[in-house]
């Protein structure tokens, strides 16, 4: 009877129209959670709100005008399928994962990016998402990494932390990111509530211990470049005067290096090791915090034994597949895109106890990034021409970064780290509001705006344009009636159509991944 019910459910969030997807794997766990909680869950989204979701969680953007047209008007039952599929296949896809990954290997630093470029975000493009490098290799490659940063992306990693004051905090970030696990507290003494001591710490940071690095040209004062490399000596110690004792390198499990082994070699196979859990765990709920809006475990580096997964047997289960697909980033995000969970709507089942929604009866909603939120506005209002027209011998992506540090001071932290509930400020209105980016795309020739009321003559048609190109969907009913009703109050003047788009940019619904 318990089965059958479960089927049921599954049946009850499936979309009637689209192609029947295997994907037991996620579903089968959280509707067996439904009916264990005794919820019910929300209905499927329409194809207009999945395809704005999942065009962000992919490309990290808004989709543009002619795809919304034409996935709205696609019948094919695995037409959802056929979209994320063609989204893995654009270049933008490499480089939004990039950013993503840059951002929680360095943060924001602009003082790292004044001296070493693009190096490793230009790395993690095209050598990492775009070739689909299993992220165990991009793991291995990023803790051994030597060379010059400016010219050897995976070095900017290590010395990123090296030119902070040594190799502790790069010890932290590695199990931060990769490991899921806090182990800062341990560096002065015991943790006070996890399991790690002061010995796994300094385990960990043995591994890092003989990193080094000098100037390429030490008598150049101009010269910034800067060889990381490794030493033939240096240990980690534990303790200070007599008590002070040597510790090894030594894995979170205990494990350490094989018999001349190299150290940071060793890390990195004893850590990404299909049988060592932790790590494809980590990597799995850090992605599934990416496309559900909170991990399994919640936040995501915090799994510890007093944080429990929401949903142990599917982290457990999608982290086993996962290491056994080699750790491929595509295939794990076809298989979260396919699931009937991710593709449930936004809207709230009434009733729902906010205790529920770790269970993921409906999609959250979450407030855009600031990467996300800036490159929206620029594909909403067409003006990337305007963007390449400032950049005066420029590259494109430099001049999108001089703009986009306003968008990530306004709207972001300095790492990318979990939001767990969105604050808005005034400074962040002020911006959308008024913003020099905002009020030039609107009133500029040229752009999308423009486009839109050059070739089309129906005001119908053109506040129905305007909102696929902001929200992805046309405009229902009243919505229709309402902006007609202001384009013809102001005689059709290209101002009325200006604030139709303004008031767009500035809603909820255009702020919001949902």
């Amino acid at each position: 009877m318990r089965a059958l019910i479960a089927a049921l459910i599954l049946l009850l969030v499936q979309d009637r129209h689209a192609a029947p997807v295997e994907t037991d794997l996620i579903d089968g766990p959280v509707s067996a959670a439904w009916l264990r909680e005794g919820i019910r869950p929300a209905t499927p989204a329409d194809d207009a709100s999945f395809l704005r979701r999942v065009h962000l969680d992919i490309l990290g953007v808004i989709p543009p005008l002619d795809l919304v047209e034409r996935f709205l008007e696609d019948k094919r039952p695995d037409r959802r399928s056929r979209l994320v599929d063609e989204l893995l296949g654009q270049e933008r896809y490499a480089r939004n994962w990039a950013g993503i990954w840059e951002a929680l290997l360095i943060g924001y630093d602009y003082g790292v990016k004044n001296d070493t470029g693009d190096s490793l975000l230009e790395w993690l493009r095209a050598e990492v998402f775009a070739k689909n490098l299993p992220l165990d290799e991009m793991f291995r490659r990023l803790v051994t990494a030597e060379g010059i940063p400016q010219k050897e992306g995976p070095a900017v990693f290590p010395w990123k932390f090296m030119r902070q004051g040594g190799t502790t905090e790069l010890s932290v970030r590695v199990a931060r990111v990769f490991l899921g696990a806090q182990i800062q507290c341990a560096q002065c003494h015991d943790h006070p509530w996890d399991r790690w001591t002061q010995e796994d710490f300094q385990g960990v940071n043995a591994f890092f211990i003989r990193l080094r690095q000098k100037k390429v040209k030490p008598d150049d004062p101009k010269d910034r470049e800067i060889l990381v490399f490794e030493a033939p000596q240096g240990e980690a110690f534990l303790g200070d005067g007599r008590a002070r004792r040597n510790v090894p390198p030594r894995f979170l499990d205990g494990a350490g290096p094989e018999k001349d082994e190299p150290r940071r070699a060793a890390l990195g196979r004893l850590a990404s090791r299909p049988d060592n859990l932790r790590f494809s765990r980590a990597l799995v709920n850090r992605m599934w915090a990416h496309f559900f809006g909170r991990g399994l475990v919640h936040p995501v580096e915090e799994m510890n034994e007093r944080n429990r997964p929401s949903h142990p047997e599917l982290l457990d289960a999608l982290a086993r597949e996962f290491a056994a697909r080699k750790f491929d980033a595509r295939w794990l995000i076809r298989t979260i895109c396919a699931s009937r969970t991710y593709q449930l709507s936004s809207q709230r089942p009434r009733g729902l106890q906010p205790s529920a929604d770790k269970y993921l009866p409906y999609a959250l909603t979450r407030a855009m990034s600031p990467d996300e939120l800036f490159d929206s506005i620029v594909e909403a209002t067409g003006s990337e021409g305007r963007l390449r027209a400032a950049a005066k011998g420029r590259s494109l992506e430099v001049v999108r970064r001089d703009i986009l540090r306003q968008f990530r001071f306004t709207f972001g932290d300095d790492e990318n780290t979990d939001v767990v509930d969105f604050q808005g400020t005034i400074p962040q209105a002020l911006l959308m509001l008024n913003g020099e980016l905002i009020q030039r795309s609107l009133v500029e020739r040229d752009q999308r705006l423009d486009l839109i009321l050059r070739t089309e003559t129906d005001p119908a048609r053109r506040i129905e344009l305007i909102f696929k190109s902001a929200l992805a969907r046309p405009p229902n009913g009243r919505e229709r009636q309402r902006y007609l009703g202001h384009v013809a109050k102001a005689n059709g003047e290209r101002s009325s159509y200006e604030d139709v788009l303004w008031t767009l940019l500035n809603s909820s619904e255009f702020l919001f991944s949902h």
